[in-house]
C-alpha cells in the first residue's frame, strides 16, 4: 500500500496557516503524513526560519505529531515546491490563496503560476472554508478532453473519503458540440465505474457565466469542494478567468487542481488527450 503524504507551503502568513489546518484534518481522516515546507532566499536564513517554524507549531494543537515533518530550505517556489513533492513522493500539495482586486496570490505570487510549474495535484483553500468534510466533488467540464483530466485526482479523493462527484457540463444546441458533450460524458462514466466512484452527470442551462452557473450549483447541493483541470489558453495563466475565480469562489469552498498540459505530456493511465 503507498502511503499517502501531503505536502503544505508553508511561509507564516494566516491564508497558509489555513491551508495547514485543512491538510491536517484531511490527513486524519485519510491517515496521510504532512510535510511543511518553508522555502527562504538564502541559505543564512534557514537558522531563524527553522526557529520561526519550530516556535509555530508548538503554538498549534497537533494531533498525530509523529506523521507531520517540517522543512526549512533554500529555494524558489515556482521551481522547488514541485522538486520537492516529486523527491520526496508528495502525492497532493495544499495551499492558500487570496485574493486582491480580482487577481489571486499564493506567497505572494499568482497560484496558478505555481501550479503550471507542476503535474502534481493541488487543493487551494482560502483563509476559512465551510467544511473539512468531504462527501460531495464538483467537477466542471467543457467539450475539451483536458478539461476532465481532474478525473483521477478527483476519484482517488473520491475513494479516500467515500464522496460523489458531480461531473457538471454545458447544455448544446450545436449537433456537434452535443456530440463532443456526450463524449466527454462517456469517457468519464466509464473511469469513475471502473474506479468504484459513486456519480452523478448535470448538464446546466446556458442562461448566465458558466463559472456563476458552476459556483450556484456547488452551493445548492451543498459540495465540499469543486475539482477543474487547469490549462492555459495563453502565455499569461491569470487570463484563463475561469480557473483564476473559481480559486476564490464566494463559497470558499476548496478548489482541486491540476495542470491538465503536464499530466498529457506525461501520458498517464488516466489519460483522455488522445
Amino acid at each position: 500500500m503507498i502511503e499517502r503524504k501531503y505536502l503544505v507551503p508553508f511561509d507564516f502568513t494566516p491564508v497558509t496557516l489555513a491551508a495547514l489546518h485543512y491538510a491536517l484534518r484531511l490527513s486524519i481522516q485519510a491517515d496521510a503524513s504532512v510535510d511543511i515546507l518553508h522555502l527562504v532566499k538564502k541559505e543564512n536564513d534557514i537558522p531563524d526560519a527553522q526557529l520561526e517554524l519550530a516556535d509555530q507549531l508548538a503554538k498549534m494543537d497537533l494531533s498525530g505529531e509523529d506523521k507531520i515533518k517540517a522543512v526549512v530550505q533554500q529555494g524558489d517556489i515556482f521551481k522547488d515546491l514541485d522538486e520537492y513533492a516529486k523527491a520526496n513522493n508528495n502525492q497532493l500539495i495544499v495551499m492558500g490563496t487570496h485574493g486582491m482586486k480580482g487577481m489571486q496570490k499564493l506567497l505572494g505570487s499568482n497560484a496558478l503560476k505555481v501550479i503550471t510549474s507542476s503535474s502534481i495535484p493541488f487543493i487551494v483553500v482560502q483563509e476559512s472554508w465551510p467544511s473539512t468534510s468531504l462527501n460531495k466533488i464538483v467537477v466542471p467540464f467543457d467539450l475539451t478532453k483536458k478539461s476532465i483530466q481532474i478525473l483521477g485526482a478527483a476519484a482517488d479523493l473520491a475513494r479516500q473519503f467515500q464522496c460523489e462527484i458531480h461531473l457538471l457540463g454545458g447544455e448544446q444546441t450545436d449537433e456537434f458540440l452535443i456530440k463532443k458533450s456526450r463524449s466527454n460524458i462517456a469517457y468519464s462514466s466509464k473511469f469513475l465505474k471502473a474506479e468504484g466512484v459513486r456519480y452523478k452527470v448535470k448538464l446546466l442551462p446556458r442562461k448566465r457565466n458558466f463559472q456563476t452557473e458552476v459556483e450556484r450549483y456547488a452551493e445548492e447541493v451543498n459540495a465540499d469542494m469543486i475539482a477543474v483541470g487547469y490549462y492555459a489558453v495563453s502565455m499569461l495563466p491569470f487570463m484563463d478567468n475561469f480557473t483564476q475565480n473559481l480559486l476564490t469562489n464566494k463559497n470558499k469552498l476548496p478548489i482541486l487542481v491540476v495542470n491538465a498540459e503536464a499530466l498529457t505530456r506525461m501520458k498517464t493511465s488516466f489519460d483522455f488527450s488522445g
